[in-house]
């Protein structure tokens, strides 16, 4: 019995390569996309997107959770950004105010 679950299981873990059809002018912008997001190819990028809406249609709470995550992370991170932008530019200030006198 247990041979068999090992089995089952080694199966289910193996890749395999599946066929769409897509309009072409879909593909350039997945392509441009592609570049824009940093994946290495197409095919990783189309994983990345079949992950993100496996994902969001097969448990939806952990996806808007993992979401919203992700966007206050990103909030935070700009917020800091500018913060740390408008601080060097009252120091620039500063030194011109010193260099003017």
């Amino acid at each position: 019995m247990k041979q068999n679950k090992k089995s089952s299981a080694k199966s289910q873990s193996k890749d395999v390569m599946i066929s769409i059809r897509v309009p072409s002018s879909l593909v350039k912008e997945l392509k441009d996309l592609t570049e824009t997001n940093h994946y290495m190819d197409l095919s990783e990028h189309m994983r990345a997107i079949m992950r993100e809406k496996s994902m969001q249609y097969v448990e939806p709470y952990r996806y808007e959770l993992s979401k919203m995550r992700t966007e206050m992370e990103n909030s935070i991170s700009t917020n800091k950004a500018i913060e740390e932008k408008k601080k060097l530019v009252e120091e620039l200030k500063l030194i011109i105010r010193g260099l003017k006198e």
